[in-house]
């Protein structure tokens, strides 16, 4: 679902909605300038490591355009089994 001068749509990909509190978010982008020039990574993978996420719960990506410039982001959420140490987060 795009529009060719603005669009903004949200799209569920997995999980069930409903009460996310309590749980880690992690976002990932892409922009694309006039169709011309893409660049980013709105990738979930990219989104779960970003957010430290081990366990996923819910998934939705966010779509924003407006004449010629388009976002889009995946947001992860999910929960943090085990407490990370420095070496592992490099």
């Amino acid at each position: 679902l795009y529009g060719i001068i603005y669009t903004c749509a949200k799209s569920d990909i997995q999980g069930l909605s409903g009460n996310l509190s309590g749980l880690q978010c992690g976002k990932s982008v892409a922009v694309s300038y006039f169709g011309l020039f893409a660049v980013g990574d709105c990738s979930i993978d990219t989104a779960v490591k970003n957010g430290g996420i081990d366990e996923i719960r819910y998934i939705d990506r966010d779509c924003s355009s407006i004449l010629g410039y388009t976002q889009i982001t995946t947001t992860v959420y999910g929960t943090i089994k085990k407490k990370r140490t420095n070496d592992e987060t490099k």
